[in-house]
């Protein structure tokens, strides 16, 4: 085999090697390629799941704190309706003419007495109940076979309204305790009217 031949075989060959070893090495960053690309989504996914259930946290965070506010404020704006109701029947009370209101008040008193009360008055109750309307409300008690009452001397910070005490017992019916016991005994219905069911 002359040189050359031998020359051109081994360039052949070399050639042949190369070849062989480029294609290897294509091959081979292919791979890597292939394998950057696979591990760069895979990141690529934990960094959006990992974002996205930070992002379902937060808004539920959100939702829930909006959620406790918006209750915050319907029961503030419930209260408010719910006071500004009470205020409203209280003041329709005091709107009443003398008449009206004495009638009340008889009713109320005759309600309430088990007889032989001491009774203890705003001034303006007691005023009516000096007028007449205590020996109205003492013929009713007297029918029923109950004692008299007596007007206390004394009258009471109120601006209606009565204290009915014998003994140790004293029965409040001034206006503002019996607006708070209604609202705290009907502040359910009271809602309900005012809100409807759904709350």
């Amino acid at each position: 085999m002359s040189l050359e031949k031998l020359l051109e075989k081994i360039e052949e060959e070399a050639r042949r090697e190369a070849e062989e070893i480029l294609a290897r090495a294509r091959e081979e960053a292919g791979k890597i390629e292939r394998e950057g690309n696979e591990a760069a989504a895979r990141r690529k996914e934990d960094v959006i799941r990992s974002f996205s259930e930070r992002a379902e946290r937060e808004k539920s965070r959100i939702l829930s704190q909006a959620r406790m506010e918006s209750r915050m404020l319907l029961s503030k704006a419930r209260e408010e309706l719910l006071n500004a109701s009470v205020s409203e029947a209280r003041g329709q009370v005091l709107a009443w003419d003398k008449e009206e209101y004495a009638t009340w008040l008889k009713g109320l008193i005759i309600s309430h007495a088990r007889g032989g009360e001491e009774v203890l008055a705003s001034p303006f109750d007691a005023e009516l109940l000096d007028g007449g309307l205590l020996d109205q409300v003492n013929g009713t008690l007297e029918e029923r076979g109950l004692q008299p009452l007596r007007l206390s001397g004394d009258r009471i910070p109120a601006e209606r309204g009565v204290v009915l005490r014998r003994g140790g017992v004293a029965v409040n019916l001034t206006l503002d305790a019996l607006v708070r016991e209604l609202r705290e005994r009907f502040e359910e219905e009271l809602i309900d009217l005012l809100f409807g069911r759904g709350r």
